[in-house]
């Protein structure tokens, strides 16, 4: 009976180690004002293209004032990406609102991109 308690234990205990090992997810950022640069270049795995956008201000992720999102080439990505375009070629301020998950680059995800009017 004891061996099967321990073992019920140390079935439990590897997961929750391996849990503890993980890098914490970050809490979700928002920065909030007018695009420094966005900068494109290729996407990682089946994405063919990816966007970084430098705000001013700090997002969750160890790279700071960088967000990214992948697939800018179709679908929701190329309306992301056109905006930020159209904002920074117009002056326009973004409020881009992070999801707090950081990518193999440090680099914080988008979730949301708001532009604002004049």
């Amino acid at each position: 009976m004891r061996s099967e308690t321990r073992n019920k234990v140390c079935g439990l205990l590897i997961p929750l180690a391996a849990l503890l090992c993980l890098e914490p997810m970050a809490s979700a950022s928002t920065v909030e004002g007018n695009i420094s640069i966005v900068r494109m270049s290729k996407g990682t795995g089946a994405s063919r293209a990816r966007v970084s956008v430098l705000m001013p201000g700090t997002t969750s992720c160890s790279v700071k004032s960088w967000y990214a999102f992948e697939d800018a080439d179709a679908g929701l990505g190329k309306l992301w990406f056109d905006a930020l375009v159209m904002a920074l070629n117009t002056g326009h301020q973004v409020s881009i609102i992070g999801t707090g998950t950081c990518d193999s680059f440090g680099v914080e995800q988008v979730a949301f991109i708001d532009v604002k009017p004049l």
